[in-house]
């Protein structure tokens, strides 16, 4: 069985997915499972204490070694630095009419973040959403997760409600 974790409800509810979200699933081999990370590890540690502590062991050898403290605090901050910048550059342009539409994919249609990114990116190029004339958005590719997920939180936020709750997650 393949377990495929990822906090995306309506990816793992099968929303309405992106292309890529589509060609991922297709590229699992055997029966599927989605999980959350909370889900994941937990059940891995549990049920599997072996496979967790070898899990854990390779995924210090992908970096070649055991991250220290700092580091980990380091690569947090790097990817923290990243989402602000789209979230800063997004949270500029984001209207309110354009936020209930995000809000119409995510909640009412079940586009996971993916389908979000790629639709907001759409509007965006074919000039379709005012206050973003056609600029290059911070992110790429057009179904970047993070750019999904932030304009979810964004849009949420304008509509007095958390992006990372229901009815959004």
């Amino acid at each position: 069985m393949t377990v495929f974790v990822t906090d995306d409800k309506w990816l793992r509810e099968r929303g309405k997915l992106d292309p890529t979200d589509e060609q991922i699933l297709k590229e699992t081999q055997g029966p599927l499972k989605m999980m959350t990370i909370e889900q994941a590890l937990a059940t891995m540690r549990e049920t599997e204490p072996e496979k967790f502590r070898k899990f854990t062991r390779q995924m210090e050898k992908k970096v070649a070694k055991s991250l220290t403290f700092e580091e980990l605090v380091e690569l947090g901050r790097q990817g923290n630095e990243r989402r602000k910048e789209i979230e800063l550059f997004c949270a500029a342009r984001l209207t309110l009419e354009q936020a209930k539409e995000i809000r119409m994919r995510r909640v009412d249609d079940h586009y996971t973040w993916r389908a979000i990114a790629r639709a907001a990116f759409r509007n965006i190029k074919e000039g379709l959403w005012s206050k973003w004339d056609k600029v290059a958005t911070p992110w790429w590719p057009p179904s970047n997760q993070i750019a999904g997920m932030v304009l979810c939180g964004l849009a949420a936020k304008m509509l007095g409600e958390n992006g990372r709750e229901e009815p959004w997650n």
